[in-house]
C-alpha cells in the first residue's frame, strides 16, 4: 500500500536493515536515481548517486542515524548524468528499540523542478533589485545635475529675492536626493529607515545655514521604517520646517536649540520639531500664509492624509507637529 501511494505522488522509499546491512529501494526510487530496477544496491552504491559534497553529507547523516538514531531531512544534488542539475529531497526516520537503531526508513523525491523555479525567481528578484538600485542612483545623479544648474543660475542672478528662491529650491532638491541616496545603499527599496533620513536632513541644513551661530540639535527618534510614498513627502515637509527655523528663529541670538522627535505607534507616525527661538508673532496666522514653503507643507500633508500644526511654546520658541497614519501597518 505504501509503495502504491509513493508512486502516485512520485516519492520513492528506501530502508536499511542495521543488523544485516541490506538496503532496499522501491520501484520509484530506482526511477528517480535512473538505475535499472532490480540492480544490486548497498549504502556505498547509494552514496555514489550524489555529487561529491552531497555524497559526503548523506553518508554523514546516515552514519549519525545508525549510531545516534538521529533523523534527517535534506536536499542533495545528484551526480551529473546530464547537463541538467538534478536535486532530490532525502529523508530518514530511524526505528529505535532499547535506545538502539535497528532499521532506517526513508523517502526520496525529485525536487529539481521546484529548485529550478526557486533559482529562476531569485535571479529575477536580483535583477529587479539591481534595476531599482540603478534607477535610484540615476535619479540621485539627475537631481545633483539640476541642483548644480540652479546654483549656477543663482550665482548669475542679480536680484537677491530670486537668489533666495533659487537657494530654497536647491535645498528641496537636496532633501529628495538624500532619500534616493539612502535607497541606493539600502537592501530594501520599498521602505527606508526614517530616523537616518531625518538626521541626515537636519545635519545638512544645519551645516549650510547656521553660519557663525551655534545651534544645538537634539534627536529623540525610534528606529522605524516608512514606505517611499510617505518618506519623501514627510522629509520634504521637515526640510521646509527646519529651513524656516534656521532662517527665522534666531535672528539675533548666537546660540539656540532645535529638537526633533519622531515615533511610530498603532495610532500612526508623530513628528515634532521644537526650537527655543523667538517664536511666531502674536498676530501671526499660519493658515493665511501663502508662501511656496507653506503651500508645500499643506499640499504634502494632504498627500499623507495627515495633519500639522504650529504653536508658540509658553517657555519661548515654536513647536511644529505632523501626524499621519503609518502605511506599513495597514
Amino acid at each position: 500500500m505504501m509503495t502504491e501511494t509513493q508512486q502516485t505522488v512520485e516519492i520513492g522509499g528506501w530502508e536499511l536493515d542495521v543488523v544485516t546491512g541490506i538496503l532496499g529501494w522501491t520501484e520509484e526510487t530506482f526511477k528517480i536515481f535512473r538505475v535499472p530496477e532490480g540492480s544490486q544496491v548497498n549504502p556505498e552504491f547509494m552514496y555514489n548517486q550524489f555529487a561529491d559534497e552531497g555524497a559526503l553529507a548523506v553518508e554523514k547523516s546516515v552514519n549519525m542515524a545508525l549510531t545516534e538514531g538521529k533523523p534527517f531531512d535534506m536536499e542533495v544534488k545528484l551526480a551529473a548524468q546530464t547537463e541538467l542539475e538534478r536535486w532530490v529531497r532525502l529523508t530518514c526516520k530511524p526505528i529505535v528499540i532499547y535506545n538502539k537503531p535497528v532499521k532506517l526508513f526513508g523517502t526520496i523525491q525529485d525536487v529539481t523542478e521546484r529548485r529550478t523555479s526557486q533559482e529562476a525567481l531569485q535571479r529575477t528578484n536580483k535583477e529587479k533589485e539591481i534595476m531599482l538600485a540603478e534607477i535610484h542612483h540615476r535619479v540621485k545623479n539627475n537631481l545633483a545635475v539640476v541642483s548644480s544648474m540652479l546654483q549656477l543660475q543663482m550665482m548669475e542672478e542679480p536680484d537677491e529675492r530670486v537668489q533666495k528662491k533659487l537657494y530654497d529650491s536647491i535645498f528641496r532638491i537636496s532633501a529628495m536626493a538624500a532619500i534616493h541616496e539612502d535607497l541606493y545603499k539600502s537592501q530594501d527599496f520599498s521602505e527606508i529607515s526614517f530616523a537616518r533620513v531625518i538626521e541626515k536632513l537636519v545635519t545638512s541644513v544645519s551645516n549650510l545655514l547656521q553660519g557663525d551661530k551655534s545651534i544645538e540639535t537634539l534627536f529623540d527618534m525610534g528606529d522605524f521604517r516608512l514606505q517611499m510614498s510617505q518618506a519623501i513627502p514627510s522629509a520634504l515637509i521637515l526640510n521646509e520646517v527646519i529651513t524656516n527655523i534656521y532662517k527665522h528663529a534666531f535672528p539675533d541670538a548666537k546660540t539656540g536649540r532645535v529638537s526633533v522627535q519622531a515615533a511610530k505607534s498603532e495610532a500612526g507616525v508623530r513628528i515634532q520639531i521644537q526650537d527655543d527661538g523667538v517664536g511666531l508673532p502674536v498676530d501671526y496666522d499660519i493658515t493665511k500664509l501663502d508662501s511656496l514653503g507653506m503651500q508645500l507643507i499643506r499640499t504634502l500633508t494632504d498627500q499623507l492624509l495627515g495633519k500639522y500644526r504650529y504653536e508658540n511654546l509658553p517657555e519661548g520658541g515654536t513647536l511644529f507637529e505632523l501626524n499621519f497614519s503609518n502605511q506599513s501597518d495597514s
